[in-house]
């Protein structure tokens, strides 16, 4: 079967069972094991992801069109050769390390409670973007579109003024000292 609607798997290890539709629609996905799966091509419409390990998957012109992970392990998935004209996603307390938004259009995304060590977030459109107490070490800001973005509840995050688009993007007081890294100052209270 190919397409498949208003279906849960729960439990489902993906390295085994291999056999993926094309097409998925209000689906749930709980507690699976997807690690280093190829999700190429599919279509993931209004889905959900919940308690499942997505490390390492292939999303090669994969459409995520109003789709939720919800305390997934998601490490080292290059987001960038994703279908990107239908890529809407909300990330809830989840690991998302290691990864790549490289010239992605991220405008309205919304990240809740995630760790976000060492992604690459070069060239992306995080215009209007929501990251609620969000976690950043490590991860990469350059010519990034931060426009009207909130970041002021997140941490850990180093972005260059000079080289990022910051207009309207709300910092916390304490985190201002982060968009000064380059300075080498020694900022005191």
């Amino acid at each position: 079967m190919s397409f498949f609607e208003n279906k849960e798997f729960n439990k489902i290890d993906f390295t085994i069972e291999s056999n993926f539709g094309k097409e998925y629609y209000r689906c749930k996905f709980v507690n699976c094991n997807l690690e280093n799966t190829d999700l190429s091509g599919i279509l993931f419409e209004e889905c959900e992801f919940i308690t499942c390990n997505l490390s390492g998957i292939k999303v090669k012109n994969t459409s995520l069109r109003d789709v939720l992970f919800k305390d997934c392990k998601i490490l080292g998935v290059d987001f960038n050769t994703i279908n990107a004209i239908t890529f809407e996603i909300e990330v809830e307390n989840s690991t998302l390390n290691f990864s790549s938004f490289y010239q992605i259009s991220l405008k309205n995304i919304k990240f809740i409670n995630v760790k976000l060590h060492e992604v690459d977030f070069t060239e992306s459109n995080l215009e209007q973007s929501s990251f609620e107490n969000c976690e950043f070490n490590g991860s990469i800001f350059e010519n990034t579109n931060l426009k009207n973005a909130d970041l002021s509840s997140s941490y850990g995050f180093i972005i260059d003024p000079e080289q990022n688009n910051l207009m309207n993007c709300k910092i916390s007081k304490a985190n201002l000292v982060n968009l000064l890294t380059k300075y080498k100052l020694d900022i005191v209270d």
